[in-house]
């Protein structure tokens, strides 16, 4: 942990107040403060947020901020849901996982490669064993009366594999990656020019290109010659999100939140028929029917396979 300089005075980004040494929440290393109770409801706002936001940067400057002042503003389960947060963002998700205790707050980190689906908790208040595919309890016959039987997993784990690259196809399309360093995120309100917060590169979140490798009007410009023409030019995209409305119907033109649902609407639809196009359809049907909320409640996939999946028609 870095400590704050007990001799140091700064003011509060937030409240304006002016605070010394312990007083302080957060100090970040360019010198922005914020007090403690300031310091609590920033980070508390993080908590429960997408991952992305994890672990905390200063608010100004974007440098990370330091762990230990970050937990020492904790309180209770804040302390576990701040790390599992961090654990998501900062692990390679190319080759591992985190799974998490359907029953408390307990994680860890497996590798993809594993083919066990037994969790076994070690949270000593709760110690339960779970199924990480469908995440019920696993029951053992001594603690079942003579007329239940214990119930079978050998569907779960023939179904493993399906089931995870399902997982990875969503969060796939729910996301855009940095094309440089794969660092995963949900954008905000604003423009569609990116700057990676891990690796620092510039890339267009429509297309997912980094700016050295996308189609610009100057091959020597910057980001902003990516939007030269996008109307008319197929290698071309807009600043805004809103703006794709205005040649392609599909697109809402009348905020930046709505364009981007439908942006991911498409970006999800195509991963589910990407996902589709590697499996029989006798194994589709069969992780469909194990896992019935898939088709019923969470995803339209009939439509994904009807849809125009092309980002912008002109």
């Amino acid at each position: 942990m870095e400590t704050i300089d007990s001799n140091k005075v700064a003011d509060c980004m937030v409240c304006g107040g002016t605070f010394k040494g312990s007083e302080m929440g957060i100090l970040c290393s360019k010198g922005h403060c914020l007090c403690i109770e300031c310091g609590k409801r920033f980070i508390g706002s993080l908590i429960g947020n997408s991952e992305e936001m994890c672990p905390a940067r200063c608010s100004s400057c974007k440098v990370m901020l330091d762990y230990g002042q970050v937990e020492a503003l904790l309180e209770g389960d804040q302390h576990q849901e701040y790390s599992l947060q961090c654990t998501k963002a900062l692990i390679d998700k190319r080759d591992s996982e985190v799974i998490c205790c359907p029953y408390c707050n307990y994680f860890e980190v497996w590798p993809l490669s594993s083919e066990d689906i037994t969790f076994v908790c070690s949270n000593e208040e709760c110690g339960k064993v779970s199924c990480t595919a469908c995440f019920c309890e696993f029951e053992f016959a001594d603690d079942l009366s003579d007329e239940d039987e214990p119930v079978s997993h050998e569907k779960c784990y023939n179904l493993k594999k399906i089931k995870r690259d399902w997982e990875q196809t969503i969060n796939k399309g729910s996301q855009r990656f940095c094309p440089k360093c794969g660092y995963g995120g949900i954008k905000n309100d604003a423009c569609t020019h990116m700057t990676c917060v891990q690796c620092k590169s510039d890339w267009c979140y429509i297309c997912g290109t980094s700016s050295d490798k996308c189609d610009k009007s100057n091959p020597n410009g910057n980001l902003y010659r990516h939007n030269d023409d996008w109307e008319t030019n197929s290698k071309r995209c807009p600043m805004y999100l809103n703006y794709i409305g205005q040649v392609d119907k599909r697109w809402s033109t009348k905020n930046d939140r709505e364009a981007k649902e439908f942006l991911h609407k498409l970006l999800v639809s195509k991963a589910i028929c990407c996902f589709e196009s590697k499996y029989s359809k006798e194994e589709l049907n069969e992780f469909y029917e194990a896992y019935p909320e898939i088709t019923e409640d969470e995803y339209d996939i009939k439509g994904a396979r009807s849809m125009d999946l092309r980002l912008i028609i002109r």
